[in-house]
């Protein structure tokens, strides 16, 4: 995990690729996933997705493991996690987000992800996915 300095109360925002990497046991980052959650968790975190990631981890899920997986995996999220909902100004601020950043390759729902991390004054990102380090965030992966 990155050295960071975290208080208890920090929220976490968990990315696609750090879902992908928990839920599937064939994915090379799952035991990397596993640890990091364990001492996020064990820090007191509290973890944030967007209703972006919600269709992101499912469509994965679904093509890449099966339809079963998907649906016990993305029903335990939208039941247990908080999922918050890109608004249409995180979407607007995707775009500026996009438009201005010519020499990377974020994706739109990186964008969105960004734009709702500002929004909510989020500092930290669970994710293997180097956009969110390249954005500036503090990631954590271990």
């Amino acid at each position: 995990m990155t050295s960071t300095s975290m208080t208890k109360s920090d929220i976490v925002f968990v990315d696609t690729s750090a879902l992908y990497a928990l839920f599937n046991e064939s994915d090379m980052d799952h035991l990397s996933a596993i640890t990091c959650m364990h001492e996020l968790t064990q820090n007191q975190c509290s973890f944030i997705i967007s209703n972006f990631i919600v269709d992101e981890i499912y469509t994965l899920l679904l093509t890449k493991v099966n339809r079963s997986v998907a649906l016990k995996i993305t029903e335990y999220l939208i039941s247990e996690w908080v999922v918050e909902r890109i608004s249409y100004e995180d979407e607007q601020r995707a775009m500026s987000i996009l438009k201005s950043s010519k020499d990377k390759s974020y994706s739109y729902t990186d964008s969105t992800s960004f734009a709702l991390m500002e929004r909510l004054g989020i500092k930290y990102a669970f994710a293997f996915d180097k956009h969110f380090q390249q954005y500036g965030l503090k990631v954590f992966f271990h």
